[in-house]
């Protein structure tokens, strides 16, 4: 490499794969103990001198004294710890090589010593993935000098090769550590940092992080820091439940998976608030998904836990709830929700967890796929409940109601007394088609028409739709419209399904970030009506997330508004005059405690409609309510409202599905299709009790109507988008109505019939 081009001189050494099975050596290429004939791996790397002091740079040549490098690979595999690799070369080496190194995350340590053997700089690459038959480049090894510290000299010779309990090199990982670079640093009893300050001189504290808020971490690092820019109070939530400090940090190098814990503290899983959602006594949900202790018990043995538990101590989401190795990334290993071993949890009361076939979903959908790491985000983001079998053979819908809520119990009768509400951030039963009221359209006894299931039914189920982020983390978007032989799907696309490709690329903060456009959403979105978006996130966001996700909550606030209005032309009426009904659909502000949840409720109650935190401040309303709404609006088929009148049941599915939907904001995105084709068929019934295709003129006639929720929200020009190019809304057209109802990808125009 030429130095007028790079200003650095690089030494080139590629570790080349040589013969390794067993103890001796051959010429196959093969690792013992595979199936087949497993070849071994190979490393590649540069290596860049580091001159000394405070202001270090590259150097231009190789440093002066150097006798020979030494290479030593370490890690570990499938099957534990693999064998430990070295080789030696010359200093004036231009490559080298090392032999056999077992598939597994490795260690390699660089060493460039005189000609007495003393070290004189040093390099490392950690966490280095090596795959049978192929070759990994580490990029650049930087060499510098050691740090010497003469207590510690002992503890670096016997544990140059050993492996922590990460199963990573103990003295590589901590020789990239502050532990190691920190030289003034005195605790109260004048030790500073090192293997003997944690350990002590005679490995008296073999695991300085064990034992919770008492760990010997603490006796120097502040156990609830104040830093904004850190994570505070470790004591309180994080090290609850004698959780240690290994959860989240890899101990022998703590800058590992800095980024990862600093977002993951941004994100509701790191949220102080998150740990007081303590529910477990009662219902389960501290059990299931709010305690990563728990959480973890429940990942590992489903049936083990039981309604009505008592939840330990609140603590957060913490890394170790879904890697078992955090520092590596390495993940649970939870087994898709075919697996036999979930077939009594999820066949339970109440269902929480893996898949909706059980009493609480009578249509008894498919198990959730196996969809590898996002399995242990399906776990928690399925929602909770559905609703049970009735005598009309139809889906009982479950509501957000604060203090009373409806559902029918197993023999088919109603009960005002059952509190099943509208979970948050159901996203996996949004995704795959799981929840949702689907009997809406007129059929022979209450049944819906086949066509009319299979167009609310996901294809995985035998349905008619499909979702190309749904194929995400799966074999299946090699396939998908999106990609082709000439622009294959990246590899990162091809693995650990949906939730964490899209949501974990990026961030532990698990929003769609710079990091998730750039590995996930440009390969697909790279315009919107003629906007770029390939210009990076804050362009996706502008011009595609924020419209599509305000559009989606036009869609649910004119569902609201439907039924609302309903209420107000009834009260302008005699009888309503007389005796008004008090009938609300609310929908809590964004900035409350529960953002988006709807509540039906009666009256206000003292103090305003909201509280100071966005949450509605009402009296809910009693299955009476509902029953009493249902009739005098119109809905009622018989005039029963119980489990013989068709009508009240649509209206309570109609309704269910709009607290569905507002509580996953990501919805349009999650399930595009499907939430576009529920929202509209529930407003479709609300606005008159009968599927007849009318929701954009109720949409536009509501939209002109002074002081509704959706005023100027609404219209409809002669055609979707001026042409085929969909770079130009059309005239008269609006967003929101673009969202709601259907057209054509093709042409522009809009569809007939217009459910989309």
């Amino acid at each position: 490499m030429r130095k007028s081009l790079t200003k650095l001189h690089y030494l080139l050494f590629v570790l080349l794969m040589v013969a390794m099975t067993g103890c001796g050596a051959n010429n196959a290429g093969t690792v013992a103990g595979t199936t087949g004939a497993s070849t071994a791996g190979a490393i590649t790397a540069k290596l860049q001198w580091q001159q000394s002091g405070s202001a270090a740079k590259a150097l231009a040549a190789i440093p002066a004294g150097i006798a020979n490098i030494q290479f030593t690979v370490t890690g570990s595999g499938a099957n534990g710890a693999i064998p430990v690799v070295k080789s030696t070369v010359a200093a004036n080496s231009t490559q080298g090589q090392i032999g056999g190194i077992y598939p597994g995350t490795v260690a390699v340590a660089v060493k460039a010593v005189d000609a007495s053997g003393a070290s004189l700089y040093e390099g490392f690459a950690t966490n280095v993935n090596v795959a049978a038959g192929a070759t990994t480049d580490v990029g650049i090894i930087t060499m510098a000098q050691p740090v010497v510290k003469a207590e510690e000299k002992t503890c670096l010779g016997c544990h140059e090769t050993a492996l922590d309990k990460t199963g990573q090199n103990i003295v590589a990982n901590y020789k990239q550590s502050g532990h190691y670079t920190n030289t003034s640093f005195v605790d109260a009893n004048g030790q500073g940092a090192g293997c003997v300050g944690c350990h002590g001189p005679s490995h008296n504290n073999p695991d300085p992080s064990a034992n919770g808020t008492a760990a010997r971490c603490f006796e120097c690092h502040n156990l609830n820091n104040t830093n904004t820019a850190l994570v505070a109070n470790h004591g309180t939530y994080y090290l609850a439940n004698a959780t240690e400090c290994s959860a989240c940090h890899q101990m022998h190098n703590t800058k590992a998976g800095n980024m990862e814990r600093k977002t993951w503290a941004q994100s509701g899983h790191g949220a102080t608030d998150f740990a007081n959602i303590n529910m477990g006594g009662s219902n389960g949900c501290a059990l299931r998904c709010h305690n990563a202790k728990t959480f973890i018990s429940v990942v590992g043995n489903p049936t083990a836990l039981t309604r009505g538990t008592t939840p330990p101590t609140p603590q957060m989401i913490t890394c170790d709830a879904c890697h078992t190795n955090a520092a590596l990334g390495k993940l649970r290993n939870l087994p898709g929700a075919k697996a036999t071993a979930f077939a009594t949890y999820t066949t339970s009361t109440p269902g929480y967890g893996f898949a909706p076939n059980n009493v609480l979903n009578p249509n008894k959908k498919q198990y959730y796929p196996d969809v590898a790491g996002s399995n242990l985000c399906i776990v928690c983001h399925s929602g909770t409940t559905e609703g049970v079998s009735t005598a009309l053979g139809m889906s009982d819908p479950y509501f957000a109601g604060s203090s009373q809520a409806l559902t029918y119990t197993n023999n088919g009768t109603l009960s005002p007394k059952a509190t099943i509400t509208q979970h948050n951030m159901p996203a996996a039963a949004v995704m795959y088609v799981k929840f949702g009221f689907t009997n809406l359209s007129t059929g022979t006894a209450g049944t819906p028409s086949a066509s009319y299931v299979a167009s609310l039914t996901s294809d995985l189920d035998g349905g008619t739709i499909s979702s190309t982020h749904r194929k995400f983390g799966t074999s299946a978007i090699a396939a998908d419209s999106h990609f082709s032989a000439s622009k294959p799907a990246p590899a990162n696309l091809l693995t650990n399904g949906p939730c964490a490709v899209c949501h974990v690329s990026g961030s532990h903060s698990y929003r769609i970030d710079q990091a998730a456009f750039n590995a996930v959403c440009v390969n697909c979105h790279t315009s919107e009506n003629g906007r770029d978006l390939t210009t990076g996130i804050d362009a996706f966001r502008s011009y595609f997330i924020e419209p599509n996700k305000e559009v989606y909550n036009n869609a649910i606030l004119l569902a609201a508004t439907v039924v609302n209005q309903k209420v107000a032309a009834y009260n302008a009426t005699p009888a309503g005059i007389a005796t008004p009904l008090n009938f609300t659909i609310g929908i809590n502000q964004a900035t409350s405690g529960q953002p988006y949840k709807v509540v039906v409720y009666t009256t206000v109650k003292t103090g305003g409609l909201y509280t100071t935190d966005g949450s509605l401040n009402v009296n809910s309303a009693t299955l009476a309510d509902f029953q009493k709404a249902a009739k005098l609006l119109g809905y009622s088929t018989n005039g029963a409202t119980d489990a013989t009148d068709l009508g009240f049941g649509k209206f309570l599915g109609a309704i269910s599905n709009v607290a569905l939907f507002a509580k996953d904001q990501g919805g349009f995105a999650h399930a595009r299709t499907y939430s576009r084709r529920l929202i509209y068929d529930s407003i479709d019934f609300l606005d008159d009790g009968t599927l007849n295709r009318s929701v954009s003129a109720s949409a536009i006639n509501l939209s002109k109507t002074t002081g509704t929720a959706v005023a100027g929200l609404y219209g409809k020009g002669t055609t979707a988008y001026t042409d085929g190019t969909l770079k130009i809304v059309a005239s008269g057209t609006t967003e929101s109505m673009l969202y709601l109802v259907g057209w054509n990808r093709s042409t522009g125009a809009w569809s007939s019939p217009e459910r989309p």
